[in-house]
């Protein structure tokens, strides 16, 4: 077959272009071919993201189900640059970034507090609802977001990205190449973490200062956030979801001078549980988060749901409700979350 070579990687039973656009270097390992040339194509693998589709198909994307590309307008001029960037120098943020993108909720959250909003372009998907984002007036004033989309990230010309361990692969891959600066955060099971996160991204955007303020004042919060009653309170979320040790609701029942009922209960990190396991807990209150789609009737749910009628916090009503902003953060307002709790159980019978 001409103009193709039958060289296939490991776990791929089709044959590879031998005429791809840019060179191995360009994209992911895993995308290197065993052809003479030393050039990649994403069709060598069976699973691989739009975004290296793009990126070495200029102009094309690849359908999920179908690796026939299509053309797809707008896309061209986005591998150009990211083809300048890749095969020219190395671009470090050597002062103060003006043009920071953030693609997730919990850098969305340290990056308000650090900068200036005329230093942000974009921000996640989630930075503009008030019932999850502790910076959703920031986020509507900017007004665009960016989510972990590398071709939409790259159009903003970015001169730095900030984001999480959970972040596309190809999204960090192809900045990495593009020698855009990239922070990833990776550890969010503890307020140490938080605080090494927001001194990592304070480093990166030169804000040191600035950071330790915000540590400053998180601590702060922290030490006033404590109440009297050291009841037992266990976090449920539906499906019948807890956290336990290592995970920041744990720290947030804890800050609050309360017991972490799945904590007590040997369980280590978000897990699920049984209604069986719930009921041997028999928490004196349940927190629950709200705000996202799968929140929506979930207390009503829970009160009627038989299963637990014997359950102290069931039975006594003692069921707090906290928007997910202060539940879930990884960020310094989980001294703002424990405040609120304590707040709202100091508020109970």
């Amino acid at each position: 077959m001409e103009g193709m070579i039958h060289a296939p990687l490991p776990g791929c039973n089709f044959a590879i272009d031998s005429k791809p656009r840019v060179s191995h270097k360009t994209l992911h390992p895993g995308l290197i071919s065993l052809q003479p040339s030393r050039l990649a194509t994403p069709e060598a693998c069976k699973d691989f993201s739009p975004g290296y589709a793009f990126f070495a198909y200029p102009g094309k994307t690849f359908p999920e189900g179908n690796r026939t590309p299509k053309v797809v307008r707008g896309s061209f001029w986005v591998a150009v640059i990211l083809l300048a960037f890749a095969f020219g120098p190395h671009i470090y943020a050597q002062t103060k970034p003006s043009r920071i993108v953030s693609t997730t909720l919990a850098t969305d959250e340290i990056l308000a507090a650090l900068v200036d909003p005329s230093r942000i372009v974009a921000m996640s998907q989630y930075a503009a609802d008030p019932q999850i984002s502790n910076v959703a007036d920031v986020a509507r004033r900017i007004n665009v977001t960016a989510d972990r989309d590398a071709e939409r990230v790259v159009r903003l010309q970015p001169d730095i990205i900030l984001s999480t361990r959970y972040s596309k692969v190809d999204l960090k891959f192809l900045m990495q190449k593009a020698r855009i600066p990239y922070v990833e955060l990776d550890r969010f099971e503890t307020v140490a973490d938080i605080e090494s996160n927001i001194r990592a991204v304070g480093q990166a955007l030169h804000e040191e200062h600035r950071s330790d303020e915000i540590i400053a004042t998180m601590r702060q919060k922290i030490a006033a956030a404590a109440g009297s009653r050291r009841w037992k309170v266990l976090y449920l979320a539906p499906g019948e979801w807890t956290a336990g040790t290592n995970t920041t609701v744990n720290e947030l029942i804890r800050i609050a001078g309360l017991r972490n009922a799945a904590a007590e209960a040997g369980i280590i990190g978000n897990t699920k549980i049984s209604a069986e396991h719930i009921i041997q807990m028999d928490p004196d209150v349940v927190l629950i988060g709200t705000g996202y789609q799968r929140d929506i009737d979930f207390q009503n749910s829970l009160e009627k749901d038989l299963r637990f009628s014997t359950v102290k916090a069931m039975r006594e009503k003692q069921i707090v409700v906290l928007p997910s902003k202060y539940v879930l953060t990884t960020s310094q307002f989980i001294a703002d979350g424990a405040l609120e709790l304590s707040r709202r159980i100091k508020a109970l019978p």
